[in-house]
């Protein structure tokens, strides 16, 4: 159990056999920000969140390159190869971060009814996100009690929006999902290559055509690198991304700023 944790501006790769970081059961008000969590090989995701009820938040993080350690099987119930893996926890904050090159989902949710006290993957809020390359989906919802807008998805598979309930699973579309359930109303599907090397920490980001702009949300008014973002921002973890091709990502010579928290 972890109260007002702040996980920032580390380097996480080259992972086997683990998450890259895991918070599990009862944390409350944590955030896990400007870090760079890629090349993970796991069972789970990168960045797994258990039994948490209360709210916690992940912005301004690059994830990518999440494989499943054994291809072909789901893995943790489910989730082998996910960005972000919400199990049983309620009240996450998903919010700019670009999430890519995974596997399975960005983000993939679950319940634990055999667990006591666990949650229902509810008010959960995923805004303002890039997603790209996702081999199943950006993102799995258990029910309508959750919020998703201002995310940009990039060469995605098509039907890449799941909505479980019991054993029933939908996939769909933008346009579906809008429909169907009122999720992503400002959010748009992308035409542009993007790619993270690991090694040397560079972000590659190549498009015919301007970013969107999304509106700030909770607060998060500065990027990955420190620069303050306003109020209205392209999404992902770059307050301008389409000021550069090529970005150098390095989260550890950054040094904070007055406004960040």
């Amino acid at each position: 159990m972890g109260r007002n944790l702040l996980f920032r501006r580390n380097v996480v790769r080259h992972i086997r056999h683990s998450n890259g970081v895991w918070l599990d059961s009862g944390n409350s008000n944590c955030r896990i920000c400007c870090n760079v969590f890629a090349d993970v090989l796991t069972v789970s995701a990168a960045v797994h969140m258990e039994m948490n009820l209360e709210q916690n938040q992940i912005d301004n993080n690059v994830i990518w390159n999440v494989r499943n350690t054994e291809p072909g099987t789901p893995g943790q119930r489910g989730c082998a190869g996910s960005g972000v893996f919400i199990n049983a926890s309620d009240r996450l904050i998903i919010a700019q971060n670009l999430i890519g090159g995974c596997d399975n989902s960005g983000v993939f949710a679950i319940t634990r009814p055999d667990r006591a006290g666990s949650g229902t993957a509810t008010g959960n809020n995923i805004s303002n996100n890039i997603f790209a390359s996702c081999g199943k989906s950006a993102i799995v919802f258990l029910n309508q009690n959750n919020q998703a807008d201002g995310n940009l998805y990039v060469s995605m598979p098509n039907g890449f929006l799941g909505f479980f309930t019991g054993d029933s699973k939908q996939w769909l579309d933008l346009a579906a999902w809008r429909e169907a359930y009122g999720w992503d109303k400002n959010s748009a599907v992308g035409d542009m290559q993007i790619e993270f090397d690991a090694d040397r920490l560079e972000l590659t980001m190549d498009s015919s055509h301007p970013f969107p702009k999304v509106s700030a949300f909770n607060h998060i008014d500065n990027d990955f690198l420190g620069k303050e973002a306003g109020e209205t921002r392209a999404p992902g973890p770059l307050a301008e991304p389409g000021a550069k091709r090529i970005w150098q990502l390095d989260p550890r010579l950054v040094p904070p700023t007055e406004n960040q928290v």
